[in-house]
């Protein structure tokens, strides 16, 4: 069984927003903390601001006023802040920030205010590692969030954000890593009229096998300190020296971690009509995963998961008549794969071909003839690992691989099994309704093809094989479907 991993690199430079300090190689002083600051607002193109670093009995208290960021097109507002930095007797170094109802704004080139973002009240601690240069542990509560849209009228509210961060140790001398975020309470409002309201949601990143120490590598080398990038401008300057910074990150997190999966899951989905508000889905899913990244079986897959739509709030206004509601989908589960991704080789062929090319235009095409090998010897498969539609009086389950091969007939290979249940109840009930035949006639066949299964509360149930052979075949259970496309009405 694959171990699950994740893509190369993706969770490798994961920046939280904590505000925090890397060890600097001399003892700390107010001095060195003033000089990164300084660093970090020029590389964000911030207006001149005063800034204070203060010494304390237990550390240092960074103070900063309103801040303005002067980026293409648009300007970023910051209200005032501070940031309390207390060293360990280790490489730990615990933080808080402290803001009075904290307020962001963006504005376009004109001065005209675009979006803005407020708080009733902000809470943020943590632990840095010096060692790292990345946080142990983060915790964020914000309460009374806003987000405001001027132009279209448009603002969203939670009632809570809370955010956490953990990186904790495991085998091998690798680590793992954990973000949630939780939101409570979302409102969409637009001139002020309720849209839709989400009782709650949540998002999470979990991190399997992460390879911190050879991210703390990378980052020592090109003295990354108080945020995961070069500070320093003239690091990106010279393009050759961009590209070579890119070149070693790639290098760096390649197998860098193991398994990664980040997942959303919404509650209680309630949307606002003109006749009034109606609850649309009571849960909605959805995961993404990356696995085995750093071999050459990596895969991505997508889990897809939404429940509770019942037919008079989700389907309707419906044509459907009444007797075939019952058919209407309540439940819907989709998981689906790519799988035999020569990640790791494809990875360490732009890292080699980037090192060895005098010039990045001359890579490009080489990269692209590599990746088209590997892909030509990989075993590449499109995987429905399962699905289902599930309603009242009927289903359809089943699960499904279909592999690339260029060798074959048709370029491809697959298979499916599929189950349908309750499709009886369905044929007889359109009939029951005066549908003409031609308009069944696709229904029939796969009544016909159908091979019987033990019935489920009553409901017949049919089983079916779907083959694609390399030598262009199309088989349903068993039967070659060449000779009956036509009559079955399919082409």
């Amino acid at each position: 069984m694959l171990r699950r991993k994740l893509i190369a690199g993706s969770a490798a430079l994961t920046l939280w927003p904590a505000i925090a300090a890397a060890q600097p190689t001399e003892p700390w002083n107010t001095g060195w903390l003033e000089a990164e600051i300084r660093q970090i607002l020029d590389l964000f193109r911030a207006s001149e601001t005063a800034f204070t670093v203060g010494e304390t009995e237990d550390g240092y208290v960074i103070q900063f006023p309103p801040l303005v960021f002067d980026l293409p097109g648009s300007t970023v507002t910051v209200s005032a802040f501070d940031v309390t930095l207390a060293p360990q007797d280790d490489d730990r170094t615990a933080f808080d920030v402290a803001a009075p109802s904290p307020t962001l704004t963006i504005s376009d080139a004109g001065g005209q205010a675009v979006a803005s973002v407020s708080f009733g009240d902000v809470s943020i601690a943590g632990v840095w590692s010096s060692r790292f240069r990345e946080p142990l542990s983060a915790v964020a509560t914000l309460d009374g969030f806003v987000l405001a849209v001027p132009d279209d009228g448009t603002e969203v509210s939670f009632g809570t954000v809370r955010l956490r961060h953990d990186l904790s140790p495991a085998e091998n001398g690798r680590w793992d890593v954990e973000q949630v975020v939780d939101v409570g309470e979302v409102e969409v409002r637009r001139f002020e009229r309720l849209l839709a309201t989400i009782e709650a949601a949540s998002f999470r990143q979990e991190g399997l096998g992460y390879h911190v120490e050879s991210i703390a590598a990378f980052r020592q080398r090109y003295d990354i300190g108080l945020i995961p990038i070069p500070t320093d401008p003239s690091s990106y300057a010279d393009p050759r020296a961009a590209l070579s910074f890119f070149t070693d990150l790639l290098d760096a997190s390649a197998g860098s971690v193991e398994d990664v999966r980040y997942a959303a899951t919404l509650q209680n989905i309630v949307v606002s009509a003109e006749r009034g508000a109606a609850q649309r889905i009571d849960s909605a899913e959805l995961s993404v995963g990356y696995e085995d990244v750093d071999s050459d079986a990596a895969a991505v897959s997508v889990d897809l998961r939404l429940g509770g739509m019942s037919a008079e709030s989700f389907w309707q206004p419906s044509a459907v008549p009444p007797t075939l509601e019952g058919y209407l989908p309540n439940e819907i589960r989709l998981a689906v794969a790519v799988e035999q991704l020569p990640v790791d080789s494809l990875l360490r062929t732009v890292v080699t071909s980037l090192r060895g090319a005098p010039d990045p235009v001359v890579a490009g095409p080489v990269i692209g003839m590599q990746f088209l090998v590997l892909l030509l010897r990989q075993d590449v498969a499109l995987r429905v690992r399962s699905f289902a539609i599930e309603a009242a009086d009927g289903a359809v389950r089943g699960e499904a691989i279909m592999r690339f091969d260029p060798m074959s007939a048709l370029g491809t290979t697959a298979r499916a099994d599929i189950t349908l249940v309750g499709l009886d109840g369905l044929i007889d009930g359109m009939r029951r309704l005066g549908m003409p035949d031609q308009e069944v006639a696709g229904l029939t066949f796969l009544q016909v093809m159908g091979r019987p299964g033990e019935a489920e509360n009553g409901s017949t149930v049919l089983h079916y094989t779907f083959e694609q052979t390399a030598e262009g075949e199309l088989m349903l259970n068993n039967v070659d479907l060449w000779p009956l496309i036509p009559t079955a009405g399919l082409e």
